[in-house]
C-alpha cells in the first residue's frame, strides 16, 4: 500500500489491470544500494546522498522509472549543494543535470554553474577548449562537453556567478587566509582587484621596455640596410668608372 501511494508505477503493478500475478516483483537494472535509498525515501527515512556518482545515476534512474518526483527533487537539491572543485565533478554533474527534463529551471542553473567553473578555472585560451572537446569526445561524453561549450556564450568572464555553496566556501577561505596571513604577508591582505591593479602597473614598465627595444632593433636594422645599399651602390659606381676609363 505504501509503495503504491509513493509511485504510480508500483500502484499499476500491484492494483492495476495489468498487475503482476507473482507475489515477487523483480527490480532489474539497478543496485542494492540505490534501491535501498529509494525505499528509505518512500518510508520517510533519512537518505544519505553523499555517495559516488555511479550510485547517484542509479538513484536517478529509479526515480525516473517509478515516476517519483519527490526523490528527483531531493537529488536535484543535493546536486546544487555540491562544491565544484574539479573538471571531473563538473562533467558528472552535467551528466546528471541532463537527466532531469521536468526540472529545466534547476538543471539549467546547474549547467550554467558548471560552465562558469570551466570558464574561470579551466579555459585560458582556445587551445584549452580544443583539448577539452577532444578529451571528452574520446571517452564518450561528447554531448555533455558540447552542452557546456554551448553555454559559454552566456557566461561573462568578468561577471561569473558561482553556486551558492561555492560562494560561501570561497568567502570563508578568503576570510581565513586574510586573518592568518595579514601580519606576516601584508600583500595577501590587499583585496584581489587591488592586487591585480598593482600587478598590471608593475607589468607595464616591462612591456614598455620590451616595445622600446623592439623599435630600437628595427631602426638599427633599417640603418644597416641603408648602409649596405649605399656601399653596394658605391662599389658598383667605382667599378663602372674604372671600366669606362679603360
Amino acid at each position: 500500500m505504501v509503495l503504491s501511494v509513493a509511485s504510480p508505477v508500483f500502484q499499476a503493478e500491484f492494483f492495476g489491470p495489468a498487475k503482476e500475478k507473482s507475489e515477487v516483483i523483480l527490480v532489474q537494472d539497478t543496485t542494492k544500494e540505490a534501491f535501498k535509498m529509494m525505499m528509505d525515501h518512500i518510508y520517510l527515512k533519512d537518505v544519505n546522498l553523499d555517495v559516488s556518482f555511479p550510485t547517484m545515476y542509479q538513484v536517478v534512474n529509479l526515480a525516473e522509472k517509478y515516476q517519483m518526483r519527490s526523490l528527483m527533487q531531493k537529488v536535484v537539491e543535493h546536486l546544487t549543494k555540491l562544491p565544484l572543485n574539479s573538471e571531473e565533478v563538473v562533467m558528472e554533474i552535467t551528466s546528471l543535470a541532463e537527466m532531469f527534463p521536468s526540472f529545466d529551471e534547476v538543471s539549467g542553473s546547474l549547467l550554467h554553474c558548471c560552465a562558469s567553473f570551466l570558464m574561470e578555472n579551466v579555459f585560458q585560451d582556445i587551445r584549452d577548449i580544443s583539448s577539452f572537446t577532444a578529451k571528452y569526445c574520446e571517452d564518450g561524453r561528447s554531448s555533455e562537453a558540447l552542452k557546456l561549450l554551448s553555454l559559454l556564450k552566456d557566461v561573462s568572464p568578468r561577471k561569473l556567478k558561482l553556486c551558492k555553496e561555492n560562494e560561501k566556501i570561497e568567502k570563508k577561505a578568503k576570510q581565513s587566509t586574510n586573518q592568518t596571513n595579514q601580519t606576516s604577508h601584508p600583500q595577501q591582505g590587499v583585496p584581489p582587484p587591488l592586487r591585480h591593479h598593482q600587478a598590471v602597473n608593475q607589468a607595464r614598465p616591462a612591456r614598455a621596455g620590451q616595445q622600446f627595444y623592439r623599435v630600437l632593433v628595427f631602426i638599427l636594422l633599417c640603418l644597416l640596410a641603408l648602409v649596405s645599399i649605399f656601399c653596394f651602390s658605391l662599389i658598383f659606381f667605382v667599378w663602372n668608372f674604372n671600366v669606362y676609363n679603360r
